[in-house]
């Protein structure tokens, strides 16, 4: 009847986060850079075709002469000189088009809007324009082609991209233009008469021809008007568009929401209590009242509207140790601010059209939705009548983001929110209840933008929709939601580093706990910590006489950790709910907050606030510590807070749940689905004696799983009596209170005391149930017990939990990847790319000599010497900064000694063996991009794969030759009809192999060490493929264990396997290598 009382099933599911994992970028990232580079291309192409065919057109040129040019048949003018020439004197109509034809694809910087020219992103753009600008003028240049030609800055270098010195500037296309019009007009002088005032017309459209971003790309997904398109549904209202922040509507409404959420208490250790009504006018006036013109609003200008006392202290604000630094942190976190709104009222510069909130809600629409100028001109005629004056001024201004509520709710809500009352009430008073939202599919794909939690909500549906298909409806789901799921990827770094520090820290710990002589254990360390934080100082002894021996906090006898608000009422086991004190202080505090257990006397309370103030310095044990009462009210969202995990990602899962499983009716509809704080399940997990091991596979999950599913309501009330036993049991009075009003069954006192004296378990054996079930072999060794649940068909039944992974059958990535090559020489197969010098590092050869490389390529002294002088200078370089190139050459070049002059060598010419590349050019290649899967044959000898990569997907007909160890691609293995095709493996697929000779293997022991193994049969995770060695790796199912370099020709067997979300298995039998949509023309 809802009570867990057997495992019935226990299982990991592992998928891969949706982000990239070096550096946690948008998967799509890449997509959406290599689609902008081809738009780019694409127009630039299309601009030069457009110039080819004018200078075809008006009888300048013919296509052979552009051919010629084209191909290098012709010799090319210095293009910095030709155009400075060409202000002076006439140009042939080759010249000519070498010069325009070179403009159209170098074509400056130009915005289509005002607001770009603010940006903060474009500063050394627009502060490199501002430069040219004053040296044009004092040196009297015409042109800014004559500025290249003539300043000697530019006689090295004249383009940014490709040098390790860095930006050099930039242009306004404007010069552009009117240098082509120079040049353009003085050939007209000159004599050149088919320049025609129509050829320079068509030029110019041709020239600066440029999209703006609201038109976007021409007809598809992306064109027209896209910030539009991608704006959600109202969060209640799906038939009505989110508001942008920057609304006057959107603004006041965040306003009132964070003012009804402020609480004040007034002390550090007072009771927080909302804003009354004046104090919520005081506030709302000073930055809402007519002609108010600061944005920002403070904490510390909070502090001072309402004359509150030194002491008092937000909810909101996150504070230091140091009292003396709270009006510091107060003023530099800011309540609110409504800088947007401040921005277009000042760009408007009127009264009467600043506070028309109507009018600045269409705006902010316009500003946060359109991003040209000319865009934003029509707009704002056909939404507002303001001048033309009016909407100039506005167009600087540039505003993003939308909140989740579109301006009809929010203007609905307001009323409420002006009563004070919080967020949720307003919205139901106002006619909108969470709990009407349905909550689907669509709904969470508008709702949670972040693509890793999508996925994890999107795993974890399909995997509740199979346990329901597999043992029916469940009487409750719980769900722990991992802490770092929702963030971002530099903040699970940040998380990272303070575990590190933290671990560091207790490592110092442990090594002063060894000095000591003082076993080292959690428990021995987070005394230690204690000590030190307290100064040595027993917090709860106010005698003179209150320091603690350090020999003696290591006794239970004499010192214990105490639960500054009592476990039994908050739960919290957190390191700031935690102080050393006496044993004896501690039975004598019982359960009871501190200040309950000093008493009413005012002279004994200020010495222990002064105690405190003098030797805790972390603010929120300072806060526990002060806390003067504790209602009710406080024990009841306490416990909650610490027990529940309320974030926002829960709550929409839990609502999921609730709404589109069907359960059972033994539970109440509100304990269907539970969101549990990890912190609780972390807690009672170690108390159940269960340790969590990452390193040694992924089978801690499962039991998580286990952990998480049994702590139900029931449990939580025994852990409650357990706590408040053990917080009372050292106390006579007290535990003879508890015989008496907590003893419903009438147990005598010793029967009573062993009752309690156990740490809660959630059925008798469940540990050493647990442990048999994701033992190895559970079968054996479980059997031979009399299990109170379990048949002995059962045990004989059982297996190992097999770790499930999500494999990836997904074709996404380049054709190619990025480094272009040389043509590779066809008798050795060898490629050459040039390489910046900080890429080089020193290798020894086999005889033990310093030799060049960059990766796996060489850069060699050639054999007829000719780079000896820059070879023997960049070896000595390295050898004297242990082989580190970016050590040695730290401004990226190196000046080389030659007999006659001394050269800058930024790059070299390196050299590798090419394995499998992709042409790219008439003289060059790249590396194949993503290899998407292996197709598997069998010979009549061997084992043998085809590795497909994305190049292949758009071919008419699949690759069909295998990868050879150490041989080339023309001279791999082909595919011949009497070999057998077994199947595809793709990344994460299952695979099943024998080689009786044993594999060699890596395996992960229970501390993270690693061994060396050999096994003949196992059954695994395939993880890549090897084409220079026809080998691939593996992980085993829960990493326990790995396999790399496996030669594919030396095994017996290979199987395909399939598994479902219970981790049963089954072959997979494949006849054919499937083919892909996508194929090119």
């Amino acid at each position: 009847m809802g009570i867990p009382f057997k495992i019935k099933m226990l299982n990991s599911v592992i998928f891969t986060r949706a982000e990239n994992p070096k550096n946690g970028a948008s998967l799509a990232e890449p997509r959406r850079r290599y689609r902008g580079a081809r738009r780019r291309k694409r127009r630039t192409s299309f601009r030069k075709h457009r110039t080819r065919q004018l200078f075809i057109r008006e009888g300048l040129l013919t296509q052979q002469d552009i051919t010629a040019y084209l191909n290098q048949e012709i010799s090319h003018d210095d293009i910095w000189q030709l155009r400075v020439a060409a202000l002076d004197q006439r140009i042939t109509s080759r010249q000519l088009f070498q010069v325009l034809y070179y403009f159209v694809t170098h074509r400056g910087f130009k915005s289509n809007r005002k607001a770009e020219l603010t940006d903060k992103d474009n500063g050394p753009v627009l502060k490199s324009i501002s430069a040219f600008e004053t040296e044009m003028t004092e040196n009297g240049y015409r042109t800014i082609g004559e500025l290249y030609a003539h300043d000697r800055r530019f006689q090295d270098r004249k383009h940014n991209k490709g040098y390790t010195d860095g930006f050099i500037g930039t242009v306004k296309r404007a010069w552009l233009v009117d240098e082509i019009k120079r040049i353009l007009a003085a050939q007209q002088s000159l004599g050149n008469d088919k320049i025609t005032d129509k050829f320079v017309h068509q030029y110019l459209d041709i020239f600066e021809s440029q999209r703006n971003y609201d038109v976007g790309p021409a007809n598809g997904p992306y064109a027209g008007d896209l910030i539009a398109k991608m704006v959600g549904p109202d969060t209640f209202d799906r038939s009505r568009k989110r508001s942008p922040r920057a609304t006057y509507t959107f603004q006041y409404f965040n306003f009132l929401t964070k003012l009804n959420s402020l609480r004040v208490a007034d002390s550090i250790g007072g009771t927080y209590a909302p804003l009354t009504d004046d104090q919520r006018q005081t506030v709302t006036e000073r930055l809402w009242a007519k002609g108010v013109k600061s944005a920002d609003l403070t904490f510390k200008q909070i502090r001072a509207l309402l004359s509150l006392p030194d002491g008092a202290r937000f909810n909101l604000v996150t504070y230091s140790g140091d009292a003396k630094k709270a009006l510091e942190i107060e003023g530099k976190t800011k309540f609110v601010s409504v800088k947007p709104l401040r921005d277009i009222q000042k760009a408007l510069d009127d009264e009467q059209l600043a506070n028309d909130h109507e009018l600045l809600d269409a705006i902010a629409l316009v500003l946060t939705l359109y991003k040209s100028d000319d865009k934003r001109r029509t707009k704002f005629h056909e939404q507002t009548t303001l001048p033309d004056d009016k909407i100039e001024q506005l167009l600087p201004l540039n505003f993003a983001k939308f909140g989740h509520l579109s301006t009809h709710t929010m203007q609905a809500i307001i009323p409420y929110l002006e009563q004070g009352m919080v967020y949720s009430d307003a919205a139901t008073a106002a006619g909108y209840d969470f709990r009407d939202n349905q909550i689907d599919m669509e709904y969470i794909r508008e709702n949670v933008t972040n693509p890793v939690v999508r996925r994890a909500v999107s795993v974890a549906n399909k995997l509740v929709k199979a346990v329901v298909r597999r043992f029916g409806k469940p009487d409750s789901i719980h769900i722990e939601l991992a802490r770092d799921l929702s963030k971002n990827f530099q903040e699970r770094k940040q998380e990272e580093q303070y575990q590190k520090k933290n671990a560091a820290a207790n490592e110092k710990i442990a090594q002063q706990l060894k000095e000591l002589g003082i076993p080292v254990n959690g428990m021995n360390i987070t005394k230690m910590r204690l000590f030190n934080e307290q100064n040595g100082i027993d917090i709860y002894d106010l005698t003179p006489n209150a320091s603690m021996a350090v020999t003696d906090i290591f006794s239970d006898d004499l010192y214990e950790i105490d639960h500054i608000i009592p476990y039994s009422i908050s739960f919290d086991d957190s390191y700031s709910n935690k102080v050393l004190v006496s044993a004896k202080a501690n039975r004598e505090k019982r359960d009871r907050i501190p200040m309950e257990f000093f008493g009413n006397d005012p002279k004994t309370r200020a010495q222990f606030v002064n105690r405190v103030n003098t030797n805790i310095h972390n603010a929120k044990k300072k806060r526990n510590l002060l806390k003067e009462t504790l209602t009710d009210e406080d024990k009841s969202q306490w416990k909650s807070r610490n027990i529940n995990d309320t974030r926002y990602l829960n709550r929409i899962l839990m609502n999921y749940l609730s709404q589109n499983v069907e359960f059972t009716d033994v539970l109440s509809k509100a304990k269907h689905v539970i969101a549990l704080n990890g912190a609780v399940t972390a807690k009672i997990r170690s108390r159940w004696g269960i340790t969590k091991v990452r390193v040694a596979g992924d089978l801690h999950h499962a039991v998580d799983a286990v952990v998480i599913a049994c702590v139900t309501d029931g449990l939580i009330q025994a852990v409650t009596r357990y706590a408040k036993y053990q917080e009372r049991k050292g106390n006579k009075l007290a535990s003879l209170d508890d015989l008496q009003d907590d003893n419903p069954d009438g147990l005598d006192a010793k029967r009573f005391r062993k009752l309690f004296n156990d740490y809660p378990l959630p059925w008798p054996e469940f540990r050493e149930e647990l442990h048999g079930r994701v033992s190895d072999a559970p079968d054996k060794l479980m059997a031979g017990h009399p299990w109170a649940h379990y048949t002995p068909e059962e045990i004989a039944g059982l297996q190992k939990p097999f770790v499930v992974r999500v494999p990836n059958h997904r074709i996404v990535g380049p054709a190619t990847l990025d480094t272009v090559y040389g043509q590779p020489d066809p008798d050795s197969n060898i490629i050459t790319q040039r390489v910046r010098i900080t890429d080089l590092k020193l290798k020894k050869s086999k005889n033990g000599d310093d030799t060049i490389a960059a990766g796996t390529n060489a850069y060699a002294l050639a054999e007829d010497g000719g780079n000896k002088v820059v070879y023997e200078t960049i070896l000595r370089a390295l050898q004297a900064a242990n082989g580190d190139g970016k050590k040695a050459f730290p401004e990226g070049r190196v000046m080389v000694k030659m007999p006659n002059e001394t050269i800058p060598v930024e790059r070299v010419r390196v050299t590798g063996k090419a394995t499998s590349t992709v042409p790219v050019g008439p003289k060059s290649v790249a590396a194949n991009g993503s290899m998407v899967r292996i197709d598997v044959y069998k010979t009549p000898k061997k084992y043998v794969f085809v590795p497909v990569y994305v190049k292949d997907t758009v071919n008419e007909n699949l690759p069909k030759k295998a990868a050879t160890q150490r041989k080339s691609l023309a001279d791999w293995y082909e595919i011949q009809p009497q070999d057998q095709f077994e199947f595809s493996l793709f990344a994460n697929d299952l695979i099943h192999i024998v080689n009786k000779k044993g594999i060699k293997t890596t395996e992960i022991n229970a501390d993270g060490m690693s061994t060396n193994g050999i096994r003949e049969e196992i059954v695994g995770y395939f993880t890549g493929a090897d084409i220079a060695t026809a080998s691939i790796a593996f992980d085993g199912p829960d990493r326990s264990f790995s396999a790399r370099s496996v030669g594919f020709a030396t095994l017996d067997k290979v199987e395909k396997v399939s598994t479902n979300y219970f981790g049963e298995l089954a072959v997979v039998h494949e006849t054919q290598p499937l083919g892909f949509t996508n194929k090119g023309d």
